[in-house]
């Protein structure tokens, strides 16, 4: 029998397409984890199904299958699997981007902010202009309401950037004025940052240059800080300055929920003089108590 080479090229197409798995034909999106919040309070965790329409289908482990109506829904979170421990969600980190005070290279999302007050004078505020870009600014609010000592007022721009699965890195900057009216000076610290792991779980290092009136300062402040979650409420935190001849830092605990969170701990620090270079001269300071807290606001976009 002759093939002529229409009817041969019909044959090899049939043949390479139900040659193909009926997989690769029809592919299906893997199922994803979503935390749902209602506008009425409640919230679940589930599987997202789909959507049709306005209703939004939803399965939960422990409820069934949800359909809901979108109107009802104030939001959808999406989950990875470091956010369920043992079928519990954990709420992520909403302040993954600080210690106590010094910044992480972790930065809030796009639309996402907070407030923080530290040991009640020191009040700030943080806001997510886009996902790589975050500035916040602050002062001491018993300089600026009394008048009686020199007014400080900050911002902190910061920029920061995926470098891995595990790493981020950022740079950014603590500019300060302080003074009385038209007598202020300017001063602040230039900064490079780098952070391990996740935002539950990590290791941060960053290397700054203080600046004032226009003089850099010749040797750097390194800073150690990180943050280890014990409990879904709770992180254990340090966060350590070594100047020439300074240390001091924070060391506690965070206890927070999704809403709100809570800083405590004890403030530390020594004198070295020239005992690094071989002699001994050394003083410290007492634990100081260390008390914060933020509150998270704003969204973020998925």
């Amino acid at each position: 029998m002759k093939i002529n080479f229409k009817q041969g090229l019909l044959a090899i197409l049939l043949a390479f397409t139900f040659s193909v798995p009926l997989s690769a034909q029809k592919k299906t999106e893997p199922a994803k984890n979503v935390m749902v919040e209602m506008r009425d309070g409640n919230s679940f965790n589930g599987v997202l199904k789909g959507r049709q329409g306005d209703t939004v289908t939803v399965e939960s482990a422990t409820l069934g299958v949800l359909n809901l109506n979108i109107k009802n829904i104030k939001s959808i979170t999406a989950l990875d699997a470091s956010q369920l421990k043992n079928g519990v969600y954990w709420f992520e980190n909403t302040h993954a981007s600080r210690g106590f005070f010094a910044p992480t290279s972790f930065n809030l999302r796009k639309g996402e902010g907070y407030y923080s007050n530290i040991l009640i004078g020191l009040n700030s505020v943080a806001y997510g202009f886009t996902d790589n870009f975050t500035i916040g600014a602050g002062g001491d609010a018993f300089t600026v309401l009394t008048g009686i000592a020199p007014t400080v007022l900050y911002v902190t721009p910061k920029f920061s950037f995926r470098g891995g699965e595990n790493f981020t890195y950022g740079v950014g900057a603590l500019i300060g004025s302080f003074g009385f009216n038209e007598n202020r000076a300017t001063a602040g610290i230039a900064y490079g940052v780098g952070t391990f792991g996740n935002r539950n779980n990590n290791v941060s290092v960053a290397v700054g240059y203080g600046f004032a009136e226009g003089s850099w300062s010749k040797q750097p402040v390194v800073t150690l800080s990180g943050q280890y979650r014990v409990a879904r409420k709770v992180s254990l935190m340090t966060e350590n300055y070594i100047l020439p001849n300074v240390v001091f830092g924070v060391t506690g605990a965070r206890f927070m929920n999704s809403n709100f969170s809570f800083d405590i701990g004890a403030m530390y620090g020594g004198l070295f003089g020239d005992a690094f270079s071989g002699g001994s001269s050394a003083s410290a300071v007492a634990p100081i108590p260390f008390l914060g807290i933020a509150l998270p606001f704003g969204h973020k976009k998925m």
